[in-house]
């Protein structure tokens, strides 16, 4: 099923992409931390992007299994608050408003059914398009593992 949407994806949202990887190119030194994230924006189907920090909490729960290998290379503190701010000024706004754009676009031909989850996808994409530093991509099943690991622990259950 991922792959038939990320299919409808690229042929009705191939810009996307596109706009994400020459944001990187223009802003290289950041590329190999925004790659996962032009991988994401490729095809989004099947796939959930996560805080790092809600990466590391679930490690911290989880004592014998590892989850380090979804976890990349770390940016300090302070140089991914500029990255992330020289990002949401420079393309954050654009890639975000171009999200907008096209889930308002596929609203309007809604009537053709394959637009639905595009439209999903590109409003779940709006907050990525801001911040993209700090967060993990990762399969839609560990994401969900995590997402209900942690809920569990806020809740007191074990």
């Amino acid at each position: 099923m991922s792959l038939i949407g990320n299919v409808i994806w690229l042929l009705l949202s191939f810009y996307v992409p596109l706009f994400y990887l020459i944001g990187g190119l223009i802003l290289f030194p950041l590329l190999p931390w925004l790659w996962p994230l032009i991988r994401y924006s490729i095809a989004p189907f099947g796939k959930v992007v996560i805080s790092k920090r809600d990466v590391l909490r679930y490690q911290s729960l989880s004592e014998g299994r590892t989850v380090s290998s979804i976890v990349p290379e770390d940016i300090p503190g302070r140089l991914k608050l500029l990255a992330n701010i020289v990002w949401a000024l420079t393309f954050g706004i654009m890639l975000a408003l171009m999200h907008l754009f096209a889930a308002v676009l596929h609203i309007f031909t809604f009537w053709m059914i394959v637009t639905i989850p595009g439209i999903a996808a590109h409003l779940r994409m709006i907050p990525v398009a801001f911040a993209p530093f700090d967060k993990i991509v990762v399969s839609k099943a560990v994401g969900e593992e995590i997402k209900q690991a942690l809920e569990k622990q806020s809740l007191g259950i074990s």
